[in-house]
């Protein structure tokens, strides 16, 4: 069967033939309808598309008002002076920190071990991380002290939420916020910290602090005693909710912030860096 041919007049009045004309403009038509189409959708995507608040640490620090506690050391007169305080001491004294180095237990043993007052709780002029252990004051007189467990640690977490739409508010319900040791053994510092509900209008960025108490410091103690700092990772949990053209979008996100510094408050200017990013996870 010969193929079909669509005869059309030229210009010096003779006949061309051109084969299967009208398939070519069918499917020249078909091709241009798909691509409005394509481009229809992706229009109304992005309108409708729900919206994602951006997280992120406030420089990457989280404040301690103490990270452990230290006991004076009493002389020879004040040992003599009271015997119940120096036993009390000596109970102390034993209590080393199972990672610290040999001469750091002995010197301890011995109560030999000297420490700035201004470190291991929040103070004014604390000594670098080096000095804890053997730093005089600059006077030429050193305070013996014993380290010891806090009794309760108080962490101030200040997050950052920001809104770049230009398009609708985001509401945040039911957020919460865990620190997880990004040290060995990577376990959680204190209980997941319960946020308020908040609301970022669009084209604004607020701050949020508050405070997670630490009870049971035992973990601390047990990995960090004698440190200023140690890193941690932020993970949020929130059910974030969107309204873009009046429509309601919700949505339960994770958020990874790290690394993010958990340090003494008056470190803080030594320690920190810029904000740190949270990522959706």
């Amino acid at each position: 069967m010969s193929d079909i041919k669509y005869i059309i007049a030229g210009e010096d009045g003779e006949n061309t033939r051109f084969p299967c004309l009208a398939m070519v403009r069918y499917a020249m038509a078909a091709a241009v309808s798909l691509l409005a189409v394509g481009v229809i959708v992706l229009v109304i995507h992005a309108v409708f598309r729900s919206e994602d608040v951006h997280l992120s640490v406030n420089n990457g620090y989280i404040g301690a008002d103490r990270l452990w506690d230290r006991t004076p050391v009493l002389s020879p007169d004040e040992q003599l002076g009271n015997i119940g305080a120096t036993n009390n001491i000596k109970a102390s004294a034993v209590v080393v920190h199972s990672k610290a180095p040999a001469d750091v237990s002995e010197t301890q043993l011995k109560h030999e071990s000297t420490i700035d007052d201004d470190v291991g709780s929040s103070s004014i002029e604390p000594l670098p991380k080096e000095c804890f252990l053997g730093c005089n004051s600059g006077d030429g007189e050193t305070t013996q002290y014993t380290l010891q467990k806090a009794s309760t640690t108080n962490l101030c977490v200040i997050l950052i939420a920001s809104n770049p739409s230009g398009r609708t508010k985001i509401d945040c319900g039911d957020t919460t916020v865990s620190l997880i040791d990004m040290s060995s053994p990577y376990k959680p510092i204190g209980e997941p910290l319960k946020l308020e509900n908040f609301t970022v209008p669009p084209q604004t960025t607020i701050t949020m602090q508050k405070r997670l108490k630490i009870t049971d410091t035992t973990y601390i103690w047990n990995n960090y005693a004698g440190e200023l700092r140690f890193s941690v990772r932020l993970q949020v949990s929130s059910t974030v909710t969107s309204y873009p053209l009046g429509k309601t979008h919700i949505k339960q996100q994770k958020y990874t912030c790290q690394p993010v510094t958990v340090g003494l408050v008056d470190v803080e200017d030594i320690f920190a860096t810029d904000r740190v990013d949270c990522r959706p996870s």
